[in-house]
């Protein structure tokens, strides 16, 4: 059964839950698109790998200090700078871990079933760490962006996240003055790099139908979005795993967040 949202669900957007999301909604989008593809195309469900480094601080909750013997300063006391037979003792450091952590991001590409070389439209669905200012993921994605942009193929993008930066090709500044929004899917057209096609959508709003450009000769492809969110909700068991008492992260506006009050009311998700 579908969340209890019209569209996209804002507690989805949780870090422990969004790579599941991620991955099952584009395995969905991929399956759907081979199912209605004309025969002459077929959608190929791809990986970006990239090495990402989380820093940690780790700062010792306490120290061991061997006693030194009266009036004398042994190893470890905090006020010596040496100890009894001249050794300089060191300085405690703050010990930084940066682990090498393989991040795996799954985008499609529509090709003719013929020539696997040749891509015709690439589908994107944005992570947080795309999203994220100064991150490996962001300079990743957006110099994959790049390249697209410079090629002959079509660029999807689906934003469904509602923190971090602004990253979808379509300007920002145009799109602030059309309205207010808190997911986009933004399309561009490799036949006119100039124009940016936008469905805009609030969390009070189904999730788009949106056109999935092929060859020039062929006809556009529309694809029904909420479906696929529906499906990964379903098959993922977020109602059981979601607690709808607590608030979303990041945070609603006092309007949305009254809105989304009610409406987890009234299904009986909240009391």
């Amino acid at each position: 059964m579908p969340g209890p949202f019209p569209g996209m669900d804002p507690y989805l957007e949780e870090k422990a839950l969004w790579p599941g999301v991620h991955q099952a909604f584009m395995t969905f989008v991929w399956g759907t698109l081979n199912e209605r593809l004309p025969e002459r195309y077929v959608a190929n469900l791809n990986e970006r790998l990239y090495i990402d480094e989380p820093n940690r601080s780790i700062i010792p909750d306490a120290a061991v200090y061997e006693r030194s013997s009266p009036g004398g300063r042994g190893w470890g006391n905090p006020g010596g700078g040496a100890s009894s037979a001249g050794v300089a003792v060191l300085d405690e450091p703050w010990v930084l871990e940066t682990p090498l952590e393989p991040i795996r991001e799954g985008f499609i590409e529509i090709l003719p079933a013929r020539e696997p070389a040749r891509v015709v439209t690439v589908i994107e669905l944005l992570s947080p760490s795309n999203k994220a200012s100064g991150t490996t993921g962001r300079e990743a994605y957006l110099a994959k962006q790049d390249e697209i942009l410079k090629s002959p193929a079509h660029l999807i993008e689906i934003d469904l996240l509602r923190s971090g930066e602004h990253t979808v090709a379509a300007p920002r500044d145009a799109l602030a003055r059309r309205g207010i929004y808190d997911y986009l899917v933004s399309l561009n057209r490799s036949t006119r790099r100039i124009r940016f096609e936008v469905w805009a959508r609030t969390i009070r709003d189904r999730l788009p139908r949106i056109a999935v450009p092929l060859l020039d000769e062929d006809p556009d492809l529309v694809l029904d979005l909420q479906p696929m969110l529906d499906r990964c909700y379903d098959l993922g068991a977020y109602a059981r795993r979601i607690d709808y008492g607590n608030d979303p992260v990041p945070p609603l506006t006092r309007a949305d967040a009254e809105w989304v009050d009610l409406l987890l009311r009234e299904r009986g998700l909240r009391k």
